[in-house]
Parts: C-alpha cells; sequence; structure tokens
C-alpha cells in the first residue's frame, strides 16, 4: 500500500547483462588465502547480484579490498583517514611478496584481466 518502499515495476528487460560487470577474483598467495601451489583462490562474481555475508574472519574485507587493489582505485581514500588506514593495515597484514591479484572484467562485450603483484609488475592483460 505503501508506494514509496514496495517493489516497482521496470520498463527494463531485467536478463539483460549490463554494460560492465566483475566476472572473477582471483587470489593468489595471501597470508589466509590461496595458500596452495597451484590451486588460487578464485571467486567467481554475477553480474546481476552478489551478497557477500560471514562472520567475523570469514574474508568479506579480503574480498572488497582486493578488488580494490587490483582495480587501483585507492585514490581518493586519502580523504578518509579510517579507510586509508585500514587498507593499509591490510596490504601489511595479509599480503606476502608472492601475492598476486586478478580481476576478470567484462567491458562492452569484451572481457579485460587486471593484475596486481606486490613487487609492483602488474599489468592490464
Amino acid at each position: 500500500m505503501d508506494h514509496d518502499f514496495c517493489v516497482k515495476n521496470q520498463q527494463d528487460i531485467p536478463n539483460v547483462l549490463p554494460e560492465v560487470y566483475l566476472t572473477t577474483l582471483t587470489i593468489t598467495a595471501m597470508q589466509y588465502c590461496g595458500r596452495i601451489p597451484g590451486k588460487p583462490c578464485a571467486i567467481k562474481l554475477h553480474p546481476h547480484f552478489n551478497a557477500i555475508i560471514g562472520g567475523r574472519g570469514s574474508g568479506k574485507s579480503t574480498l572488497l579490498e582486493s578488488i580494490r587493489i587490483v582495480s587501483r582505485r585507492e585514490q581518493g581514500l586519502d580523504k578518509t583517514i579510517k579507510l586509508k588506514e585500514n587498507l593499509d593495515s591490510f596490504k601489511n597484514g595479509v599480503m606476502l611478496l608472492n601475492t598476486e591479484l586478478l580481476l576478470n572484467i567484462h567491458r562492452h562485450g569484451k572481457e579485460y584481466r587486471l593484475r596486481w603483484r606486490h613487487n609492483g609488475q602488474g599489468n592490464v592483460l
């Protein structure tokens, strides 16, 4: 009865893929994740909806901070000191010298991969 808070019918077709979306995050050789040689941690992401649910220490922040790092979205955090401190603490606390992050992105019909390595040798592939 309250139209401001009800589900609204949309004009767009809901099953059409968005133009840009993340497909997979792969973590290799992080402190608590992707440590088995030859078996990195691969997280598949859905183009329409992803929910990150878990208790303390289950990896929710690891997933989000890894996406931020591999996509080079650290700029602007200086304005929010707490976020910057959390990211620096994350990098110093769980990243190892051989940590590698890969993020697959679907953009306008093409697949791209971002790579981040702790040694700074990451490239866009």
